[in-house]
């Protein structure tokens, strides 16, 4: 099972917009939108992603990661997400669901992570190429509701 890498030094990202495949050209694929489960609850208690970024980190002690960054909001209160419920899924250009990881959200609505590279298909951090999956990120409340995808944003790395 592939462990979670908390950075603190992700509050320091500046994010942009959450935004579907259409209006955001730069993720690198033709990645169909995907739709969430039937079972994700009322429209009026799930919560949203308002912005989610990932970029990539190179390791000096170990393997380049990507570290991924989502603000969320839930109409019953932030601190009423899943402290594990935050999920970002890699998909194939095809449309594939390929690779799943989990993310931890803090009571404020901030939820982040992170996982090798490679798996992401970057494969070394810093060369300005996108990623050949695209990432898209939900969370979950308390009571099971399960937010609508957001389609991450890729942010280049220095």
């Amino acid at each position: 099972m592939r462990t979670i890498h908390i950075i603190t030094a992700l509050a320091t990202i500046a994010l942009v917009s959450c935004t579907n495949k259409d209006e955001n050209p730069d993720t690198g694929s033709d990645t169909p939108d995907t739709q969430p489960p039937e079972d994700t609850g009322p429209e009026e208690v799930r919560p949203t992603i308002q912005t989610g970024t990932w970029q990539c980190a190179g390791g000096d002690a170990g393997p380049d990661q990507i570290i991924v960054q989502v603000e969320a909001d839930d109409p019953q209160g932030d601190e009423t997400l899943d402290p594990f419920g935050g999920i970002v899924e890699l998909y194939q250009g095809s449309g594939s669901l390929d690779e799943a990881y989990e993310m931890i959200c803090n009571d404020d609505g901030s939820c982040s992570g992170s996982f090798d590279a490679n798996d992401a298909g970057v494969s070394q951090c810093g060369n300005g190429k996108l990623p050949s999956r695209v990432g898209k990120a939900t969370v979950t409340d308390e009571d099971g509701n399960i937010s609508e995808p957001c389609t991450l944003t890729w942010l280049d790395s220095p």
